[in-house]
This record gives structure tokens, sequence and C-alpha cells, in this order.
């Protein structure tokens, strides 16, 4: 989280009125994206002499020889660099087990041309069958993270989210697609 989130972070928490933890963490979590978007927050990115800008462009007048290095991806698709998932079971503060997912994101044009909303989660079972897939996907600054109630889709429950499989789809603003990308799940010690 960017020193600009957390600020954005501890000063919203202060103005949402307390809610269950599962529609608190929903709201927020979208909510704070958006509203460091609309606020301005500077990604700072860092070259390799050190020195910060706040824009990816870079000098693209490299003289080093590329012949010995890997293409990552097609050269024009956002790439997930891995991600993980994991779930909150229900307790007595909250009656729904609550699941929250995250993961790192490239794009060959930079991470601002990754799309801020519109990535695909999908959520299938043991069997390999599609349970549910959903646009609740957000991404910001290489990031893409979200999170859901289990109450909203049939067919899952944190016991069992390691028999299940959770992929994402990420694009970016040209259209370009990942691929699917599956998550690992975190499972909880017993």
């Amino acid at each position: 989280m960017t020193p600009c989130m957390h600020n954005l972070t501890y000063r919203w928490s202060k103005l949402i009125p307390s809610r269950p933890p599962g529609i608190e963490m929903e709201t927020t979590m979208i909510t704070l994206t958006l509203a460091g978007m609309l606020l301005g927050c500077e990604t700072k990115f860092y070259d390799d002499t050190g020195a910060t800008s706040t824009d990816d462009t870079s000098d693209t007048t490299d003289t080093a020889d590329t012949t010995d290095t890997e293409t990552i991806g097609d050269g024009d698709s956002p790439v997930v660099e891995g991600g993980t998932i994991e779930c909150q079971s229900s307790d007595d503060d909250s009656p729904f087990d609550l699941y929250y997912f995250d993961a790192d994101v490239t794009d060959p044009q930079g991470s601002s041309n990754v799309a801020t909303i519109g990535s695909k989660f999908y959520a299938y079972d043991e069997d390999g069958s599609l349970i549910f897939s959903d646009d609740i996907v957000v991404c910001s600054g290489g990031n893409c993270f979200g999170s859901f109630r289990e109450d909203k889709y049939d067919d899952l429950d944190c016991d069992d989210i390691s028999d299940q499989k959770f992929t994402i789809e990420i694009f970016d603003e040209d259209g370009n697609s990942s691929g699917e990308a599956k998550l690992t799940a975190l499972v909880p010690e017993a």
C-alpha cells in the first residue's frame, strides 16, 4: 500500500460508520481505490539510478544487448506475477465467510495501462466446474484485489478453499487479456 493510500485508509476509516465487517471491507476496498484515483495519489517509479519519477515513461534508447532476455507474455497483454486468496470463517461478529484476494500484475505499457475495473474473478469446484465469475477485481498501481461474501455465491465454504480453484483474468485499457491466472489458496492453520 502506497503512503498516499495508507493516509486515505486512515482518514476514510474515520468517516465510515460502523457496519458488519463483511460489508465494511467490501465497501472500503472499492471506495478507497476509487477515492485514491480521484484524489490523484501518485505512484513513484524508480530507475536504475534511484531517481524517482511520477510516471512510468522511461528512456527507450537502451543500447544494451537484449538478445538473451526472456519475453514475458505476448508483449502486449498484462501478466499476473502471482496472487493469493484467503478466507475468514464466519464468527459472532460476521455471519458470513469472507474471501479476500490480491495479485501483482505487470503490463508491457506500464502499470497505468492495467484497467482499474472490469477484470474478472472465477471460482471453480473440485471437479473443475465453474461456480461463478464476476467483475469484482479492482486494479491500481500494479496490484489487483477484491473481496466477496460467501452468501453472494452458492457452493463456497472456507473449509473447502484448498479443494476449489480460483483464478483472475486481468484486462488492460487496450482490451488485452492476461488469460486466467490461478490464485494460491492460503489455508488457515488449525
